[in-house]
C-alpha cells in the first residue's frame, strides 16, 4: 500500500500534444526524452528569460525596440548617476577617507561606463526590432498574434484556448483524484500498521499470560467493548456529544470547509487566464485577513425544533450482524475492509419509535426466511435493503408509514420470490406499535444511489405497492405535500420548515419576482414562495418527483408554478429564453445543491441562491 501510494504521488497526467496559445507552451515527453522540436522550444523558453532578465528581450517590431532601448539608455545614465554618489559615499563609510578617494575613482568609471553601456544595448535593441519588423507585418497579415510571454508569433484561436482550459481542468482533476487516491491509501497504510501492533500487543499478553492473569484479559475485555462501534455510531456519528457541542462541532465543519475554498481555487486556476477569470472580491487576501481565513461570514448554526426521532426517512441496511444474525439497521464496516457487518437500528436516536418498530418486525420476518440477506462483498443474497418514509405533520390520526424493501431476485424461481413477498406483506397487516398507517412496497435490484456491482444480473425497474398506496403525505408551512420512495424531501420536516422561511428571506421576494427552483425534486421550496411571487419554474431529472411537483401543485391549489422533467445542466438555458425581458429582470433562482451549468449573476439573474442540505 505504502508502494502504491509513493506511485499514486507521482501519478499526474502529463500533457501528450503542444497546443500554441497565448502564455503556455506544453512540451511531450515520451520515454524520457524530448525531441528536437521541443526541445528546440524550451531552448528558445530558456533564453529569452535570460535576456529578459538582462533587459534585453526579442522586440516584437521596431516600435517596441525603440521604446526598450530608449528606457535601457536612460537607466544606464540613471545608475551613472547613482554609481557617482553611492560609491564614494559607500567607501568613506567603510574605509574612511582611502574609502573616500577609492570610491569617487569607481563612481567616475562607473558614470562614464554605463551611460555608454546603456547606448549601446538601447541601440542594439532598435538594430534587432528593425529586422524583426518585415516579419511581424508579414505575421500579422497572417492573422497571428504576439505572445509577450513567449516573445513569438502565434495562432490564437479562442475555440483552442477553451480546449486548453477544458484539458486542464481535466488534468488538475484527474490530479487531485491521483493524490486523494495516495492519500487514502497511506491512511488505509497507517490503519494497517496499528491493527498489526495491537494485535502484536495482544499476542505478546497472551505470552504472558501467567504475568498478566485475569486482570489482563479483563482490561482487554473493556478496551475491546470502548471501542466497539454501534449503529449509532454509523448513523448520527455525534450523538455522543452534549447537543450544545454537536453545534459547535458543526459551525467547526462549516467554517473548515470555507477556509478550505480559497486555497482550492488558487491551485485549481494554473493559468494567469483562469486567475483573471475567477478574480473575485472575497478571494483578496485583505478581506481574508479580516476574517481569519474565510472568504464570508459564517452566521451560528441554527438550532433543531426537535433532536431525536426526528428523521422523517431512514434507509435500513438489511445484513448480519457480529453474530451472523440477520439484522434491519445501518452497516458498521465498510466493503474497502471486505466487511459488511450491519448493526441493529435499537438506540440510533434520529430513528422514530414508528420506524423502530418496523425494522424489528422486518427483522424478525426476514429471519425466518430461507432466502439470506444480500451481502456487499459476496454479492450474494436476496434482501437487500427497506427505505422508511414517514410523516410528521398530521392531525387526522395516526402517521403514515411508507416501507420500501429492496430485494436481488435475479436466478430464483418466481414462484419462491411471490412466497417471501406474500409473507412479508402478511406480517405487516398486523398493526404496529405505536400504531401507523402503513404502506408496503418492494423494489427489485439496488435502492437509488447505491453502487451496483458490474456482475450483478439485470432487474426489472420500478416498484411496485402491495400494500396501502404508493406515496404518504406531509404538511409544511400549511402545504400539503404528496412523498413517493424516491422523490427528495427534506429529511427533518421541522428543519426545513426553518430552512424554508430564511430561505424566502434571503431572496427578497416580490410580487412581480420570477422564481426558478433548480434541482426542485418535489417542489417543496417553489410551492412555499408560489403565493408570493408571480410565476414559479421548477427544474428535476427524476420523473417521479415531477410528478409529484405537479401533483402538490394542484393539491394545494396552486397555479403558478410549472414543472419540467430534466437535467438542469440542459434545461436551465432553455427556461430562460422563454422569459420575457421584464420576467428576467425580476428572475431569482434557488439551486440545491450548487452544480455546474447553473445559472450565473449578471446573465439575466437579478438574484441566485444556493443550499445543500
Amino acid at each position: 500500500l505504502k508502494e502504491g501510494a509513493s506511485r499514486a504521488d507521482a501519478a499526474r497526467p502529463m500533457p501528450k500534444k503542444e497546443k500554441a496559445s497565448e502564455g503556455a507552451i506544453v512540451v511531450a515527453e515520451q520515454d524520457g526524452k524530448l525531441s528536437k522540436k521541443d526541445a528546440k522550444t524550451l531552448e528558445d523558453r530558456e533564453m529569452n528569460e535570460m535576456m529578459a532578465a538582462m533587459g534585453l528581450q526579442k522586440p516584437k517590431h521596431v516600435g517596441t525596440a525603440t521604446v526598450n532601448g530608449l528606457g535601457l539608455a536612460a537607466g544606464g545614465i540613471a545608475a551613472g548617476a547613482v554609481s557617482l554618489v553611492a560609491l564614494p559615499y559607500a567607501g568613506a563609510k567603510k574605509s574612511g577617507v582611502r574609502g573616500f578617494l577609492g570610491g569617487a575613482v569607481g563612481g567616475l568609471a562607473a558614470a562614464a561606463a554605463l551611460p555608454v553601456a546603456g547606448a549601446l544595448a538601447g541601440a542594439t535593441q532598435v538594430v534587432r526590432g528593425a529586422a524583426q519588423t518585415p516579419k511581424a507585418i508579414y505575421e500579422a497579415s497572417q492573422g497571428k498574434t504576439w505572445s509577450a510571454s513567449d516573445r513569438r508569433w502565434i495562432h490564437y484561436s479562442l475555440p483552442d484556448e477553451l480546449e486548453r482550459l477544458d484539458e486542464e481542468e481535466a488534468e488538475m482533476k484527474e490530479f487531485v483524484a491521483a493524490r486523494r487516491r495516495a492519500a487514502a491509501a497511506a491512511r488505509q497504510a497507517k490503519r494497517i500498521e496499528r491493527r498489526a501492533a495491537k494485535l502484536r500487543e495482544r499476542e505478546a499478553a497472551a505470552a504472558r499470560g501467567e504475568e498478566g492473569g485475569d486482570a489482563g484479559g479483563e482490561a482487554g475485555e473493556a478496551g475491546g467493548a470502548a471501542a466497539a462501534r454501534t449503529a449509532a455510531d454509523a448513523a448520527a456519528p455525534l450523538h455522543r456529544l452534549e447537543y450544545a457541542a454537536q453545534l459547535e462541532q458543526k459551525q467547526h465543519f462549516v467554517e473548515k470547509a470555507l477556509r478550505r475554498l480559497p486555497r482550492e481555487m488558487q491551485v485549481a486556476a494554473r493559468s494567469d487566464t483562469q486567475r483573471e477569470r475567477w478574480r473575485m472580491p472575497w478571494l483578496s487576501q485583505e478581506r481574508l485577513n479580516q476574517r481569519h481565513g474565510l472568504p464570508c461570514p459564517v452566521a451560528p448554526v441554527l438550532p433543531a425544533a426537535a433532536t431525536h426521532g426526528y428523521r422523517n426517512k431512514c434507509e435500513f441496511t438489511i445484513g448480519r450482524d457480529e453474530d451472523g444474525s440477520v439484522a434491519v439497521g445501518f452497516t458498521l464496516g465498510t466493503v474497502r475492509e471486505r466487511k459488511h457487518v450491519v448493526g441493529r437500528a435499537d438506540g440510533v436516536p434520529t430513528v422514530s419509535a414508528e420506524m423502530l418498530a418496523a425494522a424489528r418486525r422486518a427483522q424478525a420476518v426476514l429471519a425466518e426466511s430461507p432466502l439470506p440477506p444480500y451481502d456487499k462483498v459476496s454479492h450474494e443474497g436476496f434482501w437487500r435493503a427497506m427505505l422508511a418514509r414517514q410523516s410528521f405533520a398530521h392531525a387526522d390520526g395516526p402517521p403514515e408509514l411508507l416501507l420500501c424493501v429492496a430485494v436481488q431476485a435475479a436466478g430464483l424461481p418466481e414462484e419462491q420470490v411471490a412466497s417471501e413477498l406474500a409473507r412479508l406483506r402478511e406480517a405487516f397487516v398486523a398493526p404496529l406499535d405505536p400504531p401507523v398507517r402503513l404502506s408496503l412496497a418492494v423494489r427489485r435490484g439496488a435502492p437509488p444511489g447505491e453502487y451496483k456491482h458490474a456482475g450483478e444480473p439485470a432487474e426489472a425497474e420500478g416498484v411496485e405497492t402491495v400494500l396501502g398506496r404508493e406515496y404518504i403525505e406531509e404538511t409544511l408551512l400549511g402545504l400539503s405535500f404528496r412523498i413517493s420512495p424516491d422523490a427528495f424531501f427534506q429529511v427533518n420536516t421541522l428543519g426545513a420548515e426553518s430552512l424554508l422561511t430564511l430561505l424566502r428571506a434571503q431572496c427578497s421576494l416580490g410580487p412581480d419576482s420570477v422564481l426558478l427552483d433548480v434541482c426542485c425534486g418535489t417542489g417543496t421550496i417553489g410551492l412555499a414562495m408560489a403565493r408570493s411571487v408571480k410565476r414559479v419554474m421548477g427544474i428535476e431529472s427524476n420523473a417521479q418527483a415531477v410528478a409529484d411537483a405537479a401533483a402538490n401543485a394542484a393539491r394545494n391549489g396552486i397555479t403558478n408554478a410549472e414543472f419540467i422533467c430534466a437535467k438542469a445542466e440542459q434545461a436551465t438555458r432553455q427556461v430562460l429564453e422563454r422569459l420575457t425581458p421584464s420576467e428576467l429582470d425580476s428572475l431569482v433562482a434557488i439551486v440545491d445543491p450548487p452544480r455546474a451549468g447553473t445559472p450565473r449573476r449578471g446573465r439575466g439573474l437579478r438574484r441566485l441562491v444556493t443550499h445543500s442540505d
